[in-house]
């Protein structure tokens, strides 16, 4: 697997580029860049990460990074790289097809379609009698004395003005002593506010923020420490304070939306792994 660091060192020194450089253009720490190119993967956290680097290093220094991770992969197995290349599809030109007979209709079955068909019309023939002879019966009839009645009623019914007016008056009163009452509820509202401006993060802290869209696996480092590993899923979010900075290592940084200190950072394309120092 040395051949696979002589060629990325080479190609790196023939364009006159330093660790340094590539360190700032792919985001790839230099001590990783190191040990891809001395063959010490040892130094490395996981497989996936390894083929990540090997892939990114070099398609930023011109080179095929897949063809590269498929001679890494040979290497691993101990195998030749033609080997481990997916199989060509095999085509052909002569297709046989069995012939499909539809099967004989039987005459029971169309007799009994048949039967269906008359009883369906002898239905619809019944419901449509039945809908217009219903509709020719008389509309009732409203008699001189049923009108006098309904005369009465919507009378009787009446509000005189000056309930009307009583009415009015209390509904006014009620509406007041509900302004009242929302008005002694403030200052427990004001007491809800101090408590929601006391829970925000102290500015004078490194605050980030993430959140997912799709899948990525991440690693966050606070002050030195690793206080977060693992695989973030789609519309999942993290925050994390410091006090002086924060080293996170993303597997697929494309589908992570991040802020700094409730600013959004500049969105991210770039493929494998990918390591980001945040300071205050």
């Amino acid at each position: 697997m040395d051949n696979i660091g002589e060629i990325l060192k080479n190609t790196r020194l023939d364009k006159g580029l330093s660790l340094e450089q590539v360190e700032e253009a792919t985001s790839i720490r230099k001590i990783y860049l190191a040990a891809i190119e001395t063959g010490d993967y040892a130094k490395i956290p996981g497989d996936v990460f390894t083929k990540g680097i090997i892939r990114t290093y070099g398609n930023y220094l011109g080179l095929n990074g897949p063809e590269l991770v498929t001679l890494y992969k040979a290497a691993c197995a101990g195998v030749d790289p033609e080997e481990i290349k997916p199989a060509e599809i095999r085509t052909t030109s002569k297709i046989s097809v069995a012939p499909h007979l539809k099967p004989q209709k039987n005459s029971s079955n169309i007799f009994t379609y048949l039967l269906s068909f008359v009883l369906l019309v002898i239905i619809a023939a019944a419901g449509y009698i039945f809908l217009f002879s219903s509709s020719d019966q008389p509309e009732n009839i409203v008699t001189p004395k049923q009108s006098a009645l309904s005369d009465d009623t919507a009378k009787s019914n009446e509000i005189p003005e000056q309930e009307k007016a009583k009415i009015e008056a209390d509904a006014k009163k009620a509406k007041e002593r509900a302004a009242a009452a929302k008005a002694q509820k403030t200052p427990a509202d004001n007491k809800q506010v101090q408590q929601k401006q006391q829970a925000v993060p102290d500015k004078n802290n490194l605050n980030l923020y993430m959140f997912c869209n799709d899948r990525c696996w991440v690693e966050v480092t606070v002050d030195g420490e690793k206080v977060f590993e693992g695989t973030l899923v789609s519309n999942q979010e993290k925050n994390f304070s410091a006090d002086k900075k924060i080293i996170v290592k993303y597997g697929n940084i494309k589908a992570m939306q991040i802020a700094v200190n409730g600013k959004p950072a500049p969105a991210e394309k770039v493929d494998g792994v990918v390591i980001k120092e945040y300071k205050k």
